[in-house]
């Protein structure tokens, strides 16, 4: 019998791109970094690993459920980004 969808785990990626102009306008130009290095260490925090760009991948399958429920909770606990 076929596990049902939400169940079945499976390595992820994030990919994101932030919008450069509001990034100045929330951090200045020489903060604008800090903005990805948060993202960078909110991610490997949760068991992801850097892979290229604006791109992370899992160390540890997920299911669809827990990593939307990661994305949402990186949206609360870094404000700024939504």
């Amino acid at each position: 019998m076929a596990r049902k969808a939400r169940t079945v785990k499976r390595y992820k990626a994030i990919n994101f791109d932030l919008d450069t102009q509001r990034l100045r306008e929330r951090f200045g130009e020489d903060r604008r970094p800090e903005a990805y290095r948060a993202i960078g260490r909110y991610l490997a925090d949760r068991g992801f690993v850097h892979r290229q760009g604006s791109g992370y991948r899992s160390t540890h399958r997920l299911s669809d459920f827990e990593t939307a429920l990661l994305v949402s909770l990186m949206y609360r606990d870094l404000a700024w980004l939504s």
